[in-house]
């Protein structure tokens, strides 16, 4: 595949998609340097005593920080090449038509969602500050953070089927367990802008 077909192949994914696809290869990456980091320091740990065992080991360790290398190079370029189809869509925002049709045909693989963020809204009107949040305010939070969330899930979790948890964090995004026919997932929602007329938040998922 071309970088042009390709670029085309992920603009043509949902903001939902690509960023699970992005969260995902960057916590691979992550989880790489800490693996070189470990091999590096092994190898200053090794004894000049046993020569023979410590060039074996030097060698071992050597070749493994020489393998990870490579697909560190591999997957930062990728992530180097995904972050601003990323950032396009994130400036865009969720996609109207497509939340919409998606709300028309699985509104019922969701219910137990629309029903857990509606029962947390409804303790929103009663316990946030009102000086801070305006009812219009609590409304448009709580319905962008179901949209983000339905967008996220749909093709990660199939029909919810068991909301473990889900709870506010101290910046009013919600952290969360949610388990579906497709497989489980932990969700953090983080607020990416402090100003309520321009809320963005970012929703993370990990499955397990």
């Amino acid at each position: 595949m071309t970088k042009k077909e390709m670029k085309a192949f992920y603009e043509a994914k949902t903001l939902g998609e690509v960023r699970g696809i992005y969260v995902e290869r960057d916590r691979v990456l992550n989880n790489m340097y800490a693996m070189v980091k470990d091999h590096a320091k092994k190898i200053t740990e090794l004894s000049l005593e046993t020569k023979g065992y410590t060039v074996n080991r030097l060698k071992d360790h050597a070749d493994h920080i020489k393998s990870l290398s490579k697909d560190i190079a591999e997957d930062t370029e990728f992530l180097n090449f995904l972050k601003p189809i990323l950032d396009k869509k994130e400036s865009e925002g969720i996609d109207q038509a497509e939340y919409e049709r998606y709300m028309a045909d699985n509104k019922e693989n969701i219910q137990l969602l629309i029903y857990k963020v509606d029962e947390m809204k409804k303790n929103a009107f009663e316990n946030w500050d009102n000086e801070k949040w305006s009812r219009k305010d609590i409304i448009y939070t709580h319905d962008f953070m179901l949209k983000e969330l339905i967008i996220m899930l749909k093709d990660t979790v199939g029909t919810i089927e068991e909301i473990t948890r889900l709870e506010y964090n101290p910046n009013r995004g919600m952290d969360g367990s949610i388990r579906g026919t497709k497989g489980a997932v932990q969700i953090n929602t983080i607020l990416a802008s402090g100003m309520i007329q321009k809320l963005h938040y970012r929703t993370l998922i990990h499955r397990y």
